[in-house]
């Protein structure tokens, strides 16, 4: 479904333009309808805690099954051989692409929200209050890396902005807010 200027009536390229490439005018994007309420800190807590149990449960159970298989099919193999740089860089890797598939893919389905969010009820949207694209996703889970990485200070913002948005939230221009019952 196309997006228009409200000023000039064109037809936006991307659904959220800031400015209108044929008039020029800013344009705001939708406030969230009346009565949606932003999803704090603690609660985010709570259901990244949920998400990360459920994260760590899967990582374990692959690893342990990529173990058995290797050490059944190859029996001269040692069991320090898992302790290897290798290994740890591999297992690494794996848990990363999981982390993204399980954040990107199941923020940007049409339930809009991981395992954990959806347990305290919260979803998350764009600024408009819509579903987020898989990129828009993808991005939100790279930027939570970013969040982190500078002593989490990106993720405590949540607590101290009008609309608890942390530093992921304001760079791909997302929110979480409350499921509507």
């Amino acid at each position: 479904m196309p997006n228009f200027c409200p000023t000039c009536g064109a037809e936006l390229e991307y659904k959220e333009a800031e400015i209108c490439p044929k008039c020029g005018v800013r344009i705001q994007p939708a406030p969230l309808p009346a009565g949606e309420k932003f999803a704090g800190f603690w609660i985010r807590l709570c259901a990244y805690v949920i998400d990360s149990i459920i994260l760590i449960i899967i990582i374990f159970a692959l690893a342990f099954c990529f173990g058995f298989y290797l050490g059944f099919s190859n029996p001269g193999i040692s069991r320090f051989a898992f302790d290897s740089p290798a290994f740890m860089v591999l297992f690494w890797i794996i848990s990363l692409i999981l982390s993204w598939v399980y954040f990107a893919f199941q923020e940007s389905s049409s339930r809009q929200a991981t395992l954990g969010k959806q347990a305290v009820g919260v979803v998350v949207t764009d600024l408009n209050g819509n579903r987020l694209t898989l990129g828009k996703a993808t991005g939100r889970w790279l930027a939570k890396i970013l969040s982190g990485l500078i002593l989490c200070i990106g993720y405590i913002m949540i607590g101290f902005t009008d609309k608890k948005q942390g530093l992921h939230d304001y760079l791909v221009g997302t929110y979480v807010i409350y499921k509507n019952k």
